[in-house]
């Protein structure tokens, strides 16, 4: 190689220009938006990115069930609600039914009600149900089904009468809302039985008081220590939410009672009171405990209807026929006294179970387990 020849060019740095890269803009995806989170199995709703998109909900949704959306590479998620809840329940051959919309506006729906089976169906027609005002009865199975406006969340009750059973038998109750080609059904067995039936309530108060031996009766229980309140009471190793009655037996034996007032006895069916009656457990036994009812009328007389006594730990049944007073105002006395030999050791006197029934056993419906709801578009 030729020495002169010059080679500092071998050695000069190597300079580079870097030119700045074409920009590409990154569009971030949109924000999505629902006027809706709660939605319906089966219905559509409109989903706003940087255009509007329909989305259909499944028809298959379960309420409940949480569904994400993506539309614009962007997601959203809604919650499946049923479009309407019902719940119902039965009161003699009174069917009463609470009805709720879950749909954001008041909306006009579309109620059905069948009783029964094949060509013995029903189409029923429920009414809003005041309190001691007579139902229609039900109308054959050709009724179109009725309008039935719904707020959103406020519920609505109806009522509607049923055939009273006379034997034993197997019903089903379906119930259908439909709105917008939207719908939400349920399905209830009913069964017949035959037993007594529930009447009304006793009245949640009552006046107490106790009458010594020698003296007259009062509601002055001083030094007594008489006691006539509610308590959770164990008998014969049975737990019951009772009202527990223990005799005065300080400055003198005697009895104490509940009076439970105004009580409307219907003029058909026949009435009766029934209780359980028992001794508080982990009680001496002494000479038992005598129980009695007794009806009052306005006049203040008094009639003595029914007795029975306690000698053990354990609950008894105690029931009285009240057909005599059938279609008047009554009181009802309930009495809790010593033993014969006026031994009050241990009284620790219970009853529970208190009811109003009907005297003889009557066929009745019952509901069959919780039933079935389903919806479908």
């Amino acid at each position: 190689m030729d020495p002169m020849i010059n080679r500092s060019w071998a050695f000069a740095p190597l300079v580079l220009s870097l030119l700045p890269w074409p920009a590409t803009a990154v569009t971030p995806p949109p924000t999505l938006a629902c006027d809706r989170d709660e939605v319906f199995a089966g219905e559509r709703v409109t989903v706003h990115g940087s255009r509007p998109h329909a989305v259909q909900i499944p028809a298959d949704a379960r309420p409940g069930q949480r569904l994400w959306i993506n539309r614009e590479g962007a997601w959203i998620d809604f919650t499946v609600v049923p479009l309407a809840e019902a719940a119902i329940e039965l009161e003699g051959t009174r069917l009463k039914t609470r009805f709720t919309s879950r749909n954001p506006q008041a909306a006009e729906f579309t109620l059905a009600m069948t009783w029964g089976e094949g060509p013995h169906a029903k189409r029923l027609v429920a009414v809003e149900h005041p309190q001691g005002v007579p139902l229609p009865a039900s109308p054959s199975a050709r009724t179109p089904g009725q309008t039935l406006r719904l707020d959103p969340r406020l519920p609505r009750d109806l009522a509607c009468e049923l055939d009273p059973p006379r034997e034993a038998a197997t019903n089903t109750l379906r119930i259908e809302l439909t709105r917008d080609g939207l719908s939400r059904r349920w399905e209830h067995r009913l069964r017949a039985v035959r037993g007594t039936v529930p009447l009304m309530p006793l009245p949640e108060r009552f006046t107490r008081g106790l009458c010594r031996r020698g003296h007259a009766e009062t509601a002055e229980f001083g030094e007594t220590a008489a006691v006539v309140e509610p308590r959770h009471v164990v008998s014969g190793g049975a737990p019951k939410n009772a009202l527990f009655m223990h005799p005065p037996y300080q400055g003198g034996v005697g009895y104490c009672f509940a009076l439970y007032p105004d009580i409307a006895l219907p003029a058909a069916p026949a009435a009766a009171f029934r209780a359980m009656v028992g001794k508080g457990d982990g009680s001496d036994l002494g000479d038992g405990i005598v129980y009695r009812v007794a009806v009052v009328v306005a006049q203040g007389a008094e009639t003595l209807v029914g007795e029975r006594v306690v000698t053990r730990h354990a609950w008894l049944p105690l029931a009285v026929d009240l057909s005599r007073w059938a279609g008047r105002r009554v009181a009802l006395k309930l009495i809790a006294d010593v033993g014969s030999r006026d031994d009050s050791t241990g009284d620790w006197g219970c009853w529970g179970d208190m009811r109003l029934e009907t005297l003889e056993p009557r066929w009745r419906w019952v509901l069959d387990g919780t039933g079935r709801a389903g919806g479908s578009r």
